[in-house]
């Protein structure tokens, strides 16, 4: 049997799946909005811990034993440079405004890292043990809808983008 993670609205179902039958084994409760992307830690030590970002704005790291969150990471904020090439007039409206996240990675190198995505292009690193986030820089304007940290080194993402 394998445990998969399914997602529901603000809901994240744990199922266990065999060739014909499906069990619901518990739920992790805590996005306000749509959950859209979730991934179990690859390291077997940390094999029930997983991560999920939503269209709340928010990335949240559980642990699928206990069914309780281990952390939050707000940071999905649009960057100013963004909206300064779109008109200077409405950067006081926006400096505060959150993006939906598309996408997150757990480091299988870095235990505790977490990576992730949103809609307008940024991407945040945050070490949820420690609860440090930092933005990293944007190569382009566009929406990311995956991203994958490498197995074989803490420097390396791997980036998907709307019409790449």
């Amino acid at each position: 049997s394998t445990i998969c993670l399914l997602k529901i609205r603000g809901c994240i179902l744990l199922i266990i799946a065999q060739f014909n039958t499906i069990k619901i084994v518990g739920a992790l409760s805590g996005h306000t909005e749509r959950v859209t992307s979730v991934e179990f830690f690859k390291r077997s030590v940390l094999a029930h811990v997983c991560a999920s970002g939503s269209s709340d704005k928010t990335v949240r790291v559980w642990d699928t034993n206990n069914l309780e969150c281990l952390g939050v990471m707000t940071l999905h904020k649009v960057s100013l440079a963004y909206f300064i090439c779109k008109a200077i007039n409405l950067i006081q409206n926006f400096l505060n405004k959150q993006e939906e996240v598309t996408a997150v990675s757990l480091s299988p190198l870095a235990l505790d890292l977490v990576v992730s995505g949103d809609k307008t292009g940024n991407i945040v690193a945050w070490n949820y043990t420690s609860n440090e986030a930092r933005m990293l820089p944007r190569p382009i304007d566009s929406e990311i809808f995956s991203l994958k940290c490498s197995p074989h080194s803490q420097n390396e993402i791997e980036e998907r983008r709307v019409g790449k």
